[in-house]
């Protein structure tokens, strides 16, 4: 018997604004998690539909002992079909569509275990029904071509990806308003179907919606369907805040300080009610209160019972935050013993994708007898399950709490979606590039071709802990797409979200070398000048000094001096002069003559090194140049000496 073979993708569409939708970090993670469950319960059903016949993975690779795999939005399976299968075509598309469904079904579920008994209101079946932009399609692999089918199936993907249905809301209790009424909070698109009270009245233009209590939501929010399943969804309630990313390394240094821990901990018991009286001994036998009236505080009902990491910065000790007033003059006591101990309040967020993926996955870097036919369906079975691995190594073993160094939302082989903790961000970077090139890289070299490596391009933005989350990801989206556009891939962008409002920005190949794959010298040129900054072994005036003297030198403003061809060659004559001038004045730690001119020495060639890699197409290179040096004179002034990591 002869049968027919089939390659299947399924996709998942508008990924990006699905996950990004988020005003809290655990939506963000929520929305991460969701997605690989959904996908997960797509190749499940695909694999019982057709259990009977033979059938390959080609992507993704699942290891069913990670739990907490992330999977990308899509999937492809090669399937075998025999000649005995009457109407194959009808027979694919039914299985298609059951596919579909159980997607769907498996929404359905999450969306139950996050409502948990909170009742659904009008318009959460409809809203669900319609969150989901689902797509799929067969492609026959005719004479054995698999090479010239996946490139087909993949075109094929791509145009069904441009059109997308559209239908009405329709209610089936006669509610005539449909999607008339105020938006939620996090998508922006859908009606606001749960609700905070505010002074215990119903936002304005909510109709019907259910309240929902507690500090989940903040008073006024407004949730629609999906954004809800998101916040309530199991076991991201403790996926730390961006308050507390920035203070993990902080809280990690107290492990020294064990009087400060001590009241660190009780400082989180304040938020358990129910162990208020066993919290308020343990403040007595610490001589942090001398007296205290606990009559009828089980019956208060202000208690906030939601801590935050937020709560360890004095702004946030209100009486907002806390309106019970025994609860606010405890937390506002131990709050001012614990502040000058944590206080960082800025972190990064890191995101990464594989450079020309496309061409990888067509055949087109790697060598000739890997392109075509069997040969090229090994590399992609090879390419998944390095990519799989890699992204359980960098959850895990990269960027991980247990590590006090931030936390992985994505981690997906050659996507990456991460917050580190600002005192860990050097050093995570190279993990993450030198670890992408060993095992993916060195996995795949049987089939690359000579000189052709897989690379990634990193957005990275810094920002303070109070920022919206929702400004943040827009911003590290923009500038990892300046880092493949202008930086031409394999490069990196960071972007300082100052509290202020004021924003700067860099892009930089990662290596001069601009092909290598684990290279990195301008970043460890950051690094270097970043070092010398934070042990106060040079003072940060040379950067002010020579913003400054850029101006005098060229007299014009700084974004307009590239713009002047006739003054080049006198702009790089006088910066490199100037550089070297400045840092030798700058030197503040005077040691032995050998060791000041080492380390001036160490300086000025990192420096000029950033100046000379400075220059990128569509990028103007005196002000790329004095960006990335006030933004690692930043990093530094919010890190500060004592609270710096030193390796």
């Amino acid at each position: 018997m002869n049968n027919k073979k089939y390659l299947f993708l399924f996709t998942i569409s508008s990924v990006q604004s699905f996950i990004a939708q988020a005003r809290k970090t655990q939506d963000l993670y929520a929305g991460s998690r969701i997605l690989s469950e959904l996908i997960k319960a797509g190749i499940e059903k695909f694999e019982t539909n057709f259990k009977v016949f033979e059938s390959q993975t080609i992507f993704p690779v699942i290891d069913d002992k990670d739990k907490l795999a992330s999977l990308p939005n899509r999937f492809i399976r090669q399937i075998s079909i025999p000649d005995d299968i009457q109407e194959v075509d009808k027979f694919l598309r039914q299985n298609a569509q059951t596919i579909k469904e159980r997607v769907q079904g498996r929404l359905e579920e999450l969306a139950s275990e996050s409502l948990n008994r909170t009742p659904r209101p009008t318009g959460f079946n409809e809203q669900l029904a319609q969150a989901l932009d689902m797509h799929w399609a067969f492609q026959e692999i005719e004479n054995e071509d698999y090479a010239t089918s996946y490139k087909k199936l993949e075109q094929l993907g791509g145009s069904i990806k441009n059109v997308r249905m559209f239908e009405q809301y329709t209610y089936q209790n006669g509610v005539e308003h449909g999607e008339k009424g105020r938006k939620c909070n996090l998508d922006g698109e859908n009606n606001a179907l749960f609700y905070k009270p505010k002074q215990s009245q119903a936002p304005a233009y909510i109709y019907g919606g259910s309240a929902v209590r507690g500090f989940a939501l903040q008073e006024g929010e407004g949730l629609s369907a999906m954004s809800f399943v998101k916040r309530f969804f199991p076991d991201t309630n403790t996926f730390p805040s961006t308050a507390e990313v920035a203070l993990m390394k902080d809280e990690a240094k107290l492990s020294d300080k064990q009087d400060i821990q001590n009241i660190l901990k009780c400082f989180k018991k304040l938020f358990n009610k129910v162990r208020l009286p066993q919290t308020c001994i343990e403040l007595f036998t610490q001589d942090l209160i001398s007296r205290i009236n606990l009559i009828d505080y089980e019956n208060n009902d202000d208690w906030n019972e939601h801590f935050d990491y937020q709560y360890c910065f004095e702004e946030n000790i209100t009486k907002k935050n806390f309106p019970d007033s025994l609860q606010f003059s405890l937390v506002q006591k131990l709050q001012n013993r614990l502040q000058s101990h944590l206080k960082t309040n800025h972190y990064a967020l890191i995101l990464f994708d594989g450079d020309s993926m496309g061409k990888w996955l067509a055949g087109d870097k790697l060598k000739p007898e890997y392109r075509e036919g069997k040969k090229l369906k090994e590399f992609h079975t090879r390419f998944s399950k390095l990519l799989a691995e890699f992204g359980k190594h960098a959850r895990e073993d990269i960027l991980n709490p247990n590590l006090n160094n931030g936390q992985t939302i994505y981690a997906g082989g050659d996507d990456f979606l991460g917050f580190v903790n600002l005192h860990h961000l050097f050093e995570v970077i190279q993990k993450l590039r030198t670890d992408f090139d060993k095992l993916v890289n060195n996995g795949l070299g049987t089939y690359k071709q000579t000189g052709k490596h897989l690379t990634f391009s990193a957005g990275i933005v810094i920002a303070h802990y109070k920022t919206p989350l929702s400004e943040v990801l827009k911003k590290a989206r923009e500038v990892e797409k300046k880092a493949k556009n202008q930086g031409d891939r394999n490069a990196f962008a960071i972007a300082v979200l100052k509290h202020s409002g004021e924003i700067q920005e860099c892009v930089f190949k990662w290596d001069s070398k601009a092909e290598e794959a684990s290279a990195f010298s301008n970043w460890q040129d950051l690094e270097t000048i970043f070092t010398m900054l934070r042990d106060e072994t040079f003072s940060n005036k040379f950067i002010s000094s020579l913003s400054t003297e850029l101006y005098d030198l060229a007299g014009l403003a700084l974004d307009k001096i590239d713009t002047a061809t006739n003054l080049s060659a006198q702009i790089e004559a006088g910066v490199e002069l100037e550089i070297k001038r400045l840092i030798k004045r700058a030197l503040v730690k005077r040691e032995t003559p050998e060791t000041n001119k080492k380390n001036t020495d160490s300086l000025c060639k990192a420096v000029l090194a950033i100046w000379q890699n400075a220059d990128l197409k569509n990028v103007k290179k005196t002000e790329n140049f004095i960006h990335a040096l006030h933004i690692v004179d930043f990093i530094h002034r919010k890190i500060g000496k004592e609270n710096a990591n030193k390796n």
